[in-house]
């Protein structure tokens, strides 16, 4: 006996259901995303499939690198967990993420003090 879903009725017999009107199809629902990811609900719970979870690479078109995320979600959206690659005026690497606001600049340089011309160690950020 074919089923509504066209799945075919996996049991033999059914003395209380000879109509199938009341089956629960235990298969696995046959729908697939849109990368083809199978979807993991069983036949009759699936009137609507689940987001797809299965993990894969994209690019995230705001910085271009790539990283793994859920199937279903929009690289748009998710937020880059690779090491910044933006530098400071002087050329130092940012120490932040990569969808993180860069912070000033850190590194320790030897900067000259305006007012004395006397040198003295301190953050690239403070440097006058």
């Amino acid at each position: 006996f074919r089923l509504s879903c066209g799945h075919v009725c996996a049991e033999k017999c059914h003395i209380n259901d000879p109509t199938h009107s009341s089956y629960n199809c235990q298969k696995l629902c046959v729908r697939k995303c849109n990368l083809g990811h199978p979807c993991p609900n069983k036949c009759y719970k699936c009137t609507t499939c689940p987001p797809c979870k299965v993990n894969v690479v994209k690019e995230i078109p705001t910085c271009g690198h790539t990283q793994g995320m859920s199937c279903s979600m929009d690289p748009k959206c998710f937020s880059c967990k690779a090491p910044c690659t933006r530098k400071c005026k002087e050329g130092h690497l940012c120490s932040s993420l990569c969808y993180e606001p860069c912070p000033p600049c850190s590194v320790i340089v030897e900067g000259e003090l305006p007012t004395c011309g006397h040198k003295q160690k301190m953050k690239c950020s403070e440097n006058p």
